[in-house]
């Protein structure tokens, strides 16, 4: 039985949970089990990432600017924080979307066999 703690606290869950066991049946094997294609795979998601940073940087940047635009010269600390929080929702943004995109585009969602009743989900 493999234990962990739970996001509220000390409280136990059990990982191998036997409610889990259809889900975990009904799923196909997807082509991110082939080694090959897996490498091709998060090698275009690297690709797609780092692509997505540099215009995480370039959109912090011209918030910058454009703050120093419209409110003249500001404290420095005001400043990192205003390209920290653009940089950090761009590229969470574009982590995200690029995980979609490789979940997608392996066919790793259609792998699910969602034949189950909604009620019993």
């Amino acid at each position: 039985m493999v234990m962990a703690l739970s996001l509220l606290g000390s409280i136990p869950v059990r990982l191998d949970d036997s409610t889990f066991a259809p889900q975990r049946k009904a799923m196909r094997a997807s082509r991110l089990d082939d080694p090959e294609h897996a490498a091709y795979a998060w090698g275009r998601f690297r690709t797609i990432l780092k692509w997505n940073l540099i215009a995480s940087a370039v959109a912090a940047l011209l918030g910058l600017l454009a703050l120093r635009w419209m409110a003249g010269p500001v404290p420095w600390f005001m400043a990192l924080m205003t390209v920290m929080g653009i940089f950090m929702t761009v590229g969470c943004a574009a982590l995200l979307m690029g995980l979609v995109f490789i979940s997608a585009g392996t066919g790793h969602d259609a792998a699910v066999d969602n034949t189950m009743p909604d009620n019993q989900i």
